[in-house]
């Protein structure tokens, strides 16, 4: 009878273990249509010319458009850059004559030959306003020179990028109209790197030297 009993037992709670199993939402979840409806990845691309690098790293930007168009249905690119408080690219030319100059070139030059210019006149080509932020999704439908000629400056001018804040406010932009299954965050600029005599007694009083992001407008490391 024990055995009989014990068998019974043995037999439902078996039975119990594998319906709570089967009914598990653990193991059998259902899609959620609003997860597979997000794109693969977000890039936030967030840079300064520094004084001297704003017609590099314009060019290493411009790479994003040599990928296939149809990876944009998967993936955005979202920039925030601040062109230097005194580009160095401008050799102390004033907005309006680089303006006038990549107005006169737009008019003689196909869009292909304009794609061909070296870094240093792409820059003139967009010619940005010293010291302006811009924020912007790539388009890979216009080059980048059209989105700079209609963009307009993004905050106030000579905008502190280096500030904790200001990262912070772009990365939340971003993510909020551009939400991904994943981000990937990319600094571009000059870097402070690492030395090991920063870390030495007699460096613990002297001002911070490590930086990814350098701006010229407040000559301090980010």
């Amino acid at each position: 009878m024990k055995k009989d009993l014990m068998a019974t037992a043995a037999l439902m709670l078996t039975t119990m273990m594998t319906g709570l199993t089967s009914c598990s939402v653990d193991d059998n979840p259902a899609p959620n249509p609003v997860q597979e409806e997000l794109a693969e990845a977000t890039i936030m691309w967030y840079g300064c010319g520094g004084n001297n690098v704003d017609a590099s790293i314009l060019k290493n930007f411009r790479t994003f458009y040599q990928a296939q168009a149809k990876n944009y249905d998967r993936v955005n690119v979202v920039a925030q850059y601040k062109t230097s408080y005194n580009p160095t690219a401008y050799k102390y030319n004033s907005y309006e004559v680089v303006a006038e100059w990549a107005e006169q070139e737009i008019n003689d030059k196909t869009e292909e030959q304009l794609e061909e210019y070296d870094s240093g006149y792409y820059f003139y080509l967009c010619h940005p306003q010293a010291g302006a932020s811009y924020r912007f999704v790539l388009d890979t439908k216009k080059p980048l020179y059209k989105q700079f000629h209609e963009m307009e400056p993004y905050g106030q001018p000579n905008a502190d990028c280096t500030c904790p804040d200001s990262l912070t406010s772009f990365i939340n932009w971003a993510a909020k109209t551009y939400p991904a299954k994943r981000y990937i965050l990319m600094l571009a600029d000059h870097g402070g790197g690492y030395l090991p005599c920063d870390d030495v007694a007699e460096a613990a009083s002297s001002p911070q030297r490590r930086g990814l992001i350098f701006d010229d407008g407040y000559q301090v490391n980010g």
